[in-house]
């Protein structure tokens, strides 16, 4: 059962009744309650703070853990204001005994809704004694199996408000006070290969259609089913200039643009002038590289000649940008084993419209911060409540799982887009011509919640002051080939839009540039 500890008056160590764990909270004031895992669901409903949760929104982090295969551990809560207002954050230092063969993190959710992922580190060997000794009676562990003491350091965020300069309210609302919560499964065994394991679970699983599929109108465009390429499908599309619709990371065409939805007139105008011959194509975005994507895209095309101009976000860019200006030889050169192209395919890529896309990499690529960017990915994910389709937190639990469990490793599809990456490179210099290039970007600046989740000392913890959309830098969008797009081939949106990477395509303004771009 819950256990509530005053932590007001204990400047040091304080045993935490029959949990076997203890505390260092230095700063924080008032109480603090341990619940076991079968009382944090119905604490959670309790303690939602009333009009900040969208109605009838769907709870992501439990069907986010549900797909990342962890299960709750217990939790904390301390009411709203237990930590310190103004200067440096109150850090929250607990000792926790983990089960040997257990893989354990924690999710941290302050009062505005926003989450962040911790990781336990080994604690030193003068505190495994003390707190080892004692059972941990409320997580659902073998009771005779070994421990090790693990040690959290948690800095706990300042303001209690929601997301602010932003009219999407969070996605999982406010509660009256923060939540540390701890969620587990048990180790794979490959720790070597456990974040990619683990990402490769899940996208084979959550991200099964793959391919090609139909779009000739904007519900199977965007249906949650797709319909694959038949051979009278592509008959339509040969000879024929066609629009193309590829995804970003971890997302999908339906999650990636769902928001067409929302502008009948313009999707309307845009078939039209395509005949309707409008095709999406879904690919892994994690456990493969740009070039194996591009050798999926050509190797699932029959013979005949194809036209396309494309409509891409983010990471897409990157895919179209190689089916343009890599012929497929050399493509083939860059995967393992050497691909042959196929006889008889001839693509022809036309205008690209690269919307949010990293063209000279972004930081959250860059492996040594992978868990500092899985956190963010979920402090992203949990402060907007529109397109819950794009979202991906799944991927972001089960990839910090793999961390955990086998420390730092190597997504290919990531690998592509870090700074200074060979592909990257080679792909700038590939060619000079960048008129068939139009790029959308966006500067947003986080507020409230967000903004504590992933700013140090006021300034974005891995971006470091440079303007972005939250995931890409902004400039890199409109940076091709070594050059800069020219005014004409950009729409830029202010940071007084608020538009940030994964709502582009809910502004109207998107596709009224897509439409101009694109005659």
């Amino acid at each position: 059962m819950s256990e509530t500890f005053d932590v007001s008056r204990n400047p040091g160590w304080m045993p935490l009744g029959n949990t076997g764990m203890r505390l260092r909270t230095q700063g924080l004031k008032g109480t603090l309650t341990w619940r076991p895992p079968a009382e944090h669901a119905p604490f959670m409903a309790s303690a939602m703070a009333q009009g900040m949760v969208t109605a009838g929104a769907p709870d992501i982090v439990e069907q986010a853990l549900q797909e990342a295969g962890l299960t709750d551990q217990g939790s904390f809560s301390a009411p709203a204001g237990a930590a310190s207002v103004a200067g440096p954050p109150n850090q929250f230092v607990l000792d926790r005994p983990v089960t040997e063969g257990q893989v354990e993190f924690a999710i941290y959710r302050d009062e505005s809704g926003v989450i962040s992922l911790h990781r336990a580190l080994p604690a030193p060997p003068s505190a495994a004694a003390p707190v080892a000794a004692a059972p941990l009676a409320a997580a659902p562990l073998a009771a005779a199996a070994a421990r090790r003491v693990m040690r959290y350091v948690i800095p706990m965020r300042h303001a209690a408000t929601p997301t602010g300069g932003v009219p999407q309210r969070a996605m999982l609302g406010g509660i009256a006070g923060k939540v540390i919560r701890f969620v587990g499964r048990a180790v794979t065994g490959i720790a070597g290969d456990a974040v990619y394991a683990a990402a490769k679970l899940w996208e084979d699983h959550y991200r099964a259609a793959q391919g090609f599929h139909w779009g000739g109108t904007t519900t199977q465009l965007l249906a949650t089913t797709p319909t694959a390429l038949s051979a009278d499908m592509w008959g339509t599309l040969k000879g024929a200039s066609s629009l193309l619709f590829i995804h970003g990371t971890i997302s999908s065409t339906v999650g990636g643009y769902l928001g067409l939805e929302q502008f009948p007139t313009q999707a309307g105008q845009l078939y039209g002038n395509y005949g309707n011959r409008v095709i999406g194509f879904n690919h892994h975005t994690l456990t493969k590289s740009v070039p194996q994507n591009a050798v999926d895209f050509l190797s699932g095309m029959p013979p005949g000649d194809y036209q396309f101009d494309v409509i891409s976000h983010s990471r897409g860019g990157l895919l179209a940008r190689a089916l343009k200006e890599l012929t497929p030889s050399a493509v083939g050169q860059l995967v393992d084993p050497v691909w042959n192209p196929p006889a008889g395919v001839n693509l022809q890529v036309g205008k690209i419209v690269l919307v949010g896309t990293p063209n000279v990499g972004t930081p959250l690529a860059n492996p040594v911060d992978l868990p500092e960017a899985v956190s963010r990915l979920a402090s992203i994910a949990t402060s907007f409540s529109q397109n819950a389709a794009a979202v991906g937190l799944g991927a972001a639990f089960a990839i910090f799982g793999g961390i955990v469990e086998g420390g730092l490793g190597i997504l290919p599809g990531l690998e592509d887009m870090n700074p200074g990456n060979p592909f990257l490179n080679q792909l700038n210099a590939a060619s000079s011509d960048i008129s068939p290039y139009y790029g959308i970007q966006a500067d947003f600046q986080a507020t409230g919640g967000l903004a504590t989740a992933i700013e140090g000392n006021g300034v974005d913890a891995l971006f470091l002051g440079q303007p972005n959309d939250l995931v890409v830098p902004t400039l890199g969008v409109s940076d091709v080939n070594g050059l800069t797009l020219p005014g004409t081939q950009v729409d830029a949106y202010p940071q007084s839009a608020n538009v940030y990477h994964t709502d582009y395509f809910y502004q109207q303004g998107t596709w009224d540039s897509i439409l101009e771009f694109l005659g």
